[in-house]
C-alpha cells in the first residue's frame, strides 16, 4: 500500500498571513516542507529591536490595531501545522520586515560570535 505523504499548500507564500498555535504569523519564505515565519504580536507590552509599526492603513487592511507589531525573529516549522488566512501582507510593508528581519539575523550572528570574555 503506497504511503502518501501531505501535499503542501500553494497557499502558504511569502507574505501570507498564516495561523499557527501560538498565533499570527507572517510568511518569510517557503522551502519544500518548512516554512520561516515571523510572529505578529497583539499590543505587546514590551518592545523588541525587531519590532516593525505597521502604517494605520496596512493595519486596517489586515484586521490588526495600530498597537501591533510584527517581531521580525525569524523562526521555522513544518508547512502542515500552519494555517492559510486570507490576508497578505503588502509589498511595503513585506520589503520593511524583510529587511528588519536580515538586520535581526546579523545582530544575532554578531552577538553569538563575539567574543563573551570581554564582558565578564
Amino acid at each position: 500500500m503506497p504511503n502518501f505523504a501531505p501535499t503542501p499548500d500553494p497557499r502558504i507564500r511569502r507574505g501570507r498571513i498564516v495561523s499557527t498555535r501560538g498565533g499570527l504569523c507572517i510568511v518569510l519564505k517557503r522551502q519544500k516542507d518548512r516554512v520561516a515565519l515571523v510572529p505578529i504580536r497583539k499590543g505587546p507590552e514590551n518592545t523588541h529591536r525587531a519590532d516593525v509599526h505597521p502604517s494605520w492603513m496596512d493595519a486596517a487592511m489586515l484586521g490588526l490595531k495600530t498597537c501591533d507589531v510584527i517581531r521580525c525573529a525569524p523562526f521555522t516549522l513544518p508547512h502542515h501545522v500552519v494555517y492559510p488566512m486570507s490576508s497578505i501582507v503588502p509589498s511595503t510593508l513585506m520589503t520593511r520586515v524583510w529587511h528588519a528581519t536580515c538586520k535581526e539575523l546579523q545582530s544575532q550572528h554578531w552577538e553569538d560570535g563575539h567574543d563573551q570574555r570581554v564582558w565578564r
